[in-house]
């Protein structure tokens, strides 16, 4: 949710208003020579979701390379800071120059939001299989009836048998964990 919350607002400013004719003499005003409003707008709102929102998957990142395997977790942490870095870079760059260049803060903070909530939604998918397992368990019933030839007791009867003479079969209720493969039971 905090990304979701930062990330909005620094896909609006990157996306739209920095494109906007009406908007755009005030996103591009130089705050100091070099650094534009946009770039420190995009700056505060990027830096909590790449640091807060991010360290999980730097977390996990840095315990795959610690057990020498790259998972998708290197790789998130690769992308991320890679375009972090790089637009940090290149609004110092800017200020020290005194020229305009590109950032990608969005490209940062978009894909953790997006991966933040894909793993969201995984976990409330599994959450509700969960619940669904559990509620099917619960209609597993406790016993069953199960079909016995009376005239041959130990004998494993078919189907065949029960349709031409059902009368010599007798019903009988058993716990469902005494079921055993090839007895006959009455649904």
């Amino acid at each position: 949710i905090i990304s979701l919350i930062f990330t909005i607002p620094t896909l609006i400013i990157s996306m739209g208003l920095s494109m906007l004719p009406a908007t755009m003499p005030y996103m591009q005003y130089q705050l100091v020579r070099g650094l534009t409003v946009e770039a420190l707008l995009l700056f505060l709102l990027v830096t909590p979701v790449q640091f807060y929102c991010g360290y999980p998957y730097f977390k996990l990142a840095f315990q795959a390379l610690r057990n020498k395997s790259a998972d998708m977790n290197v790789l998130i942490a690769i992308a991320t800071t890679e375009a972090y870095v790089y637009s940090v870079f290149a609004v110092i760059y800017s200020m020290v120059t005194k020229t305009t260049n590109h950032h990608y803060f969005e490209t940062s903070a978009s894909l953790i939001m997006f991966l933040s909530l894909s793993r969201w939604m995984e976990n409330v998918a599994k959450g509700q299989t969960s619940s669904a397992l559990v509620a099917l368990m619960d209609l597993q019933p406790s016993s069953a009836v199960l079909l016995e030839d009376v005239n041959k007791p130990l004998h494993s009867t078919t189907l065949d048998e029960y349709i031409q003479n059902p009368s010599s079969f007798e019903e009988r209720e058993i716990e469902i964990d005494l079921v055993s493969t090839g007895d006959m039971l009455k649904v």
